[in-house]
């Protein structure tokens, strides 16, 4: 049977075709926006991630995390819900209860760009770790604790480099006292620690440290410098004044526990 050549019949199969074609290019681009876009999230939630696996290694080596809510009040109100730590930003990390805590295991501290107070005891870091730690743009408050390797004149140095960062530091010398300042700048300690150096010796809260092996305090701030140079196991002399009366200990100050 013969072929006979239809001009609506092309027509009609020209129209399925670029109707055919539409959807099709459409959908081609649809998905390509939607893995360009998975590929994206993926690249972004990789460094939270690993930052959220790194702070959940010093949790379980009992470390203490505070996180800033603020900024992620928008995710709260579009979801209904509190978003996962792993995007939320660290602003406090306390490492106080946390034994042999490592330079390397410091080094992931500098992800935390939003950091703002840190705290750090009886771990081994060194002193140019520490000082890099110093440098983070947000932080404001560094408090280091019976940490051996680091030493008054690696405190001076960071404090000259970083001067707007409050430092609190103490040694590996822990003689156990709280104290205050009074209107005439006296060194009044306000609590003694049970079982201490100084609970043992015989210091009462109400005391004021008047000398430290013979030299004036000024303050309790003070009291706290003066002993940032010496080593649990040292002997100390405090001249105290009680209720009016002057009254001299002779002991060796202890250690952290």
């Amino acid at each position: 049977m013969p072929i006979v050549y239809d001009e609506s019949m092309q027509e009609a199969t020209d129209l399925h075709d670029r109707r055919d074609g539409q959807p099709r290019h459409k959908s081609w681009i649809l998905e390509s926006v939607l893995l360009i876009g998975l590929l994206l999230m993926v690249v972004l939630t990789i460094p939270s991630f690993l930052r959220h696996q790194f702070l959940q290694v010093l949790v379980r080596q009992g470390a203490r995390v505070e996180y800033v809510m603020m900024e992620y009040a928008w995710f709260e109100e579009f979801f209904g819900s509190e978003p996962p730590e792993m995007f939320r930003s660290v602003v406090v990390l306390d490492l106080s209860e946390t034994h042999g805590i490592t330079d390397q295991q410091l080094q992931g501290i500098k992800r935390l760009n939003r950091l703002e107070i840190f705290a750090l005891m009886n771990s081994d870091v060194s002193a140019q770790t520490l000082m890099e730690l110093a440098q983070m743009p947000q932080l404001r408050q560094l408090s280091v604790r019976n940490c051996p390797n680091i030493k008054v004149q690696d405190i001076r140095e960071l404090q000259s480099k970083a001067s707007q960062l409050l430092v609190d530091y103490r040694s590996t010398a822990y003689l156990g006292v709280y104290g205050t300042v009074t209107e005439n700048n006296a060194c009044v300690i306000t609590t003694v620690d049970r079982g201490s150096s100084a609970d043992i010796a015989g210091l009462k809260a109400g005391d004021i440290v008047k000398t430290f092996n013979g030299i004036e305090v000024r303050d309790f701030s003070h009291l706290v410098e003066l002993l940032w140079t010496h080593n649990a196991g040292d002997a100390l002399v405090l001249l105290v004044e009680r209720e009016g009366v002057e009254m001299e200990f002779r002991f060796q100050v202890g250690a952290w526990g």
